[in-house]
Parts: structure tokens; C-alpha cells; sequence
């Protein structure tokens, strides 16, 4: 079914609609830290304000690259209330790699650790770094700085590269909002779930981690540093932090269902894969540790996540394809066995 994109529909309108309805709720928890949405809502309008008057605004890129942690959370909220788009830099890279990024996306503002300042400047782009403006930023106004154009720039996001040099994929407010809403309405997801946000910030799946549970009044909860390429450590996350929604790779999957422990995640509800493909034996395997939802979901970079979804049916013995359209999207099969066409409300522009 279709789904009517509005400027009310899109994700900052809907965050600050909980923010609004729920301020005292818990919207983010790093460690033992945590942030409700009345500060989350009041950080990211103050943060926003500084960003317009550094120029952020409607069809301008603005970087990231920041650790995991509340920072970062706050930061991709400012920087859609400015009505910008964001580039998503993993503060680990080598310079080269930083540098070429910011000049392919013409970002000439970044949210930056402090060690980044001078790679980042020796670009001519302008750094603020967020952990060391905290006074500067508190006396700005909070109110929603700007209404994104639901046709305009909500990220920029880099293909692999596997077929030579990674290409930037230009994602629209209304894409990325659809694909989100979609989550929230067929995986049913409410203010009782808490999200675990462990993909890396260089891949696309990391917004919905983010923005799922904040436009329905859930939880993001922030993996520890690492954990992504951990089994036990992700699992024990999932154990402490009462983690109900979990998305992950099924190369991942694979590794998380030998390790032990399963019988203590009760609070586990929904698992999503994505990415690669996701077999029978797996998904069996899966249901034999935890009784939970299984979703597999598929979509190139350019439809904003994901287009098709499967929900897995426990009684299925072989396959476990995601073959159906996700809301907006659209696929009919290819010329070969196996592949398909996909077109989406989502897809970039």
C-alpha cells in the first residue's frame, strides 16, 4: 500500500512529535549513560541553529564523522533540522580516504572528533566538534531551525566500489522516511522496543537502527565499542540491555546462533537480516536458540535500504528470500533466475 509522504511525515517532525507527547521517555542509552527525547529534541534544535549559521541548509552536505555515542545521535537529527543532508565518515579512516570523501560530496561543514580538525581543515573544510562547543551550543535557540523539502537531500551514502571507485548514492527525506515508517507499521515496532545500533555508520541499514525506534517512541540502544564483529560480546549486549529488535547479517547470524547463552535474552523479539542471502538452516537454527519474528530484507543502496521483505515462516524448510514488496517498493523478476528489478517511492533521485 502507498503511503502518503507530508513535510509531517518526515523523520525530524515525527522525532520531535515524541519528544512533544513523550519528553521524559528514555530515547538513547550509551552505556550507563543516557538521554531522554525532551534533551534529545532540545540538543539536536540548539546544535541545528549553530549549523545554520555555519551555512548547513536545504541541498548542502554536512559530515560526520563521529564515534558511536550520543553525539553522533544528536548530530544526524541536527543536521536533517536543518533542512541538509548528511555524509557519514567513520572517524577510523586515513586521511586520503577522509579527504576524498569530503571533496567528492562538496561538504564544507563537519561534525568531527577533535583528532580529525586538521585532516578534515587541510580541505578547506570548517570543523565543529561538538564535545568542545557544549557551552556555545546551549544558548542556541531549540524551536526547529527548518522543515526538510520531502524531496530534498537526507544523505549521501557510498556504494562498495566493488566494480571500481565507490559511487555516492543521493537519498531524499521522503525515501529514507518511508522505508523507516515501513518498520515501524510491519514490524509493529512501539515505545516498549529497544533498538541495538551496531552497524557501522558507513552503512545504510544504520539509519533505520537509529530513526526506527525514535519516530515511534522506542529506544536506541548503542552497542559497545566493537561488538558488531563480536558474537559474545553482541549477544551479551542484547542480554543487558533488554535489546527487543535486533538486525543483523546472516554471516553474523551464523556466528551468534553457536554461541551460548540464548536461554537469557528473553526480551528478544524481532530479528531482521539483510544484506546477504539468508537460508532455511539458519533461519532454523535461529528458532531453535530464541523463539522470535524473522525478517529478511534486501535493496541496493539507491532505495534507500531495503525494497523487498520476507517474514520468515517457521514451518519453512528451504528458502528464505525476501521476495516481497516493502511498502513503496516494487520488484518484478529479471531476465535470469535470481534476479529482479526494483523501483521504490524509496529510490534516490
Amino acid at each position: 500500500m502507498s503511503v502518503q509522504t507530508t513535510d509531517n511525515s518526515l523523520i525530524p517532525a515525527l522525532v520531535a512529535q515524541q519528544a512533544a507527547s513523550s519528553p521524559n521517555a528514555t530515547a538513547v542509552v550509551d552505556g550507563d549513560r543516557e538521554l531522554s527525547y525532551a534533551e534529545l529534541d532540545q540538543r539536536a534544535g540548539r546544535l541545528a541553529h549553530l549549523l545554520l549559521e555555519e551555512g548547513a541548509g536545504p541541498e548542502t552536505v554536512v559530515g560526520v564523522a563521529l564515534e558511536r555515542g550520543i553525539d553522533l545521535v544528536v548530530a544526524l537529527l541536527a543536521v536533517w533540522r536543518t533542512g541538509a543532508g548528511f555524509v557519514t565518515i567513520d572517524p577510523s579512516y586515513p586521511a586520503a580516504r577522509l579527504q576524498w570523501l569530503l571533496s567528492d560530496t562538496g561538504a564544507e561543514l563537519v561534525l568531527a572528533e577533535h583528532q580529525l580538525t586538521e585532516a578534515i581543515e587541510s580541505t578547506g573544510a570548517r570543523v565543529i566538534v561538538p564535545s568542545r562547543l557544549v557551552t556555545a551550543i546551549a544558548v542556541r535557540p531549540i524551536e526547529p531551525a527548518r522543515t526538510p523539502d520531502p524531496d530534498g537531500l537526507a544523505y549521501v551514502m557510498y556504494t562498495s566500489g566493488s566494480t571500481g571507485q565507490p559511487k555516492g548514492v543521493a537519498v531524499t527525506h521522503a525515501g529514507i522516511a518511508n522505508r523507516v515508517r515501513w518498520a515501524v507499521d510491519a514490524q509493529a515496532l512501539t515505545e516498549n522496543d529497544r533498538i541495538l545500533q551496531k552497524t557501522r555508520i558507513t552503512f545504510d541499514a544504520m539509519v533505520w537502527e537509529f530513526f526506527g525506534p525514535l519516530v515511534s517512541g522506542g529506544t536506541v540502544v548503542l552497542a559497545p565499542a566493537g561488538s558488531e564483529s563480536d558474537p559474545k560480546a553482541l549477544l551479551e549486549a542484547v542480554t543487558r540491555q533488554r535489546i527487543t529488535v535486533l538486525q543483523v547479517v546472516p554471516s553474523v547470524l551464523r556466528l551468534l546462533v553457536d554461541e551460548s547463552g540464548w536461554d537469557a535474552t528473553g526480551s528478544l523479539r524481532l530479528v531482521s537480516c539483510a544484506g546477504e542471502p539468508l537460508h532455511a538452516e539458519l533461519a532454523q537454527r535461529l528458532l531453535k536458540c530464541t523463539d522470535v519474528e524473522l525478517w529478511n530484507t534486501y535493496g541496493p543502496t539507491e532505495c534507500s535500504i531495503d525494497v523487498t521483505a520476507f517474514r520468515f515462516d517457521a514451518e519453512q524448510k528451504t528458502g528464505a528470500g525476501a521476495d516481497r514488496p516493502a511498502d513503496q517498493g516494487h520488484a518484478r523478476a529479471g531476465p535470469r533466475p535470481g534476479h529482479r528489478f526494483a523501483g521504490s517511492g524509496r529510490c534516490r533521485r
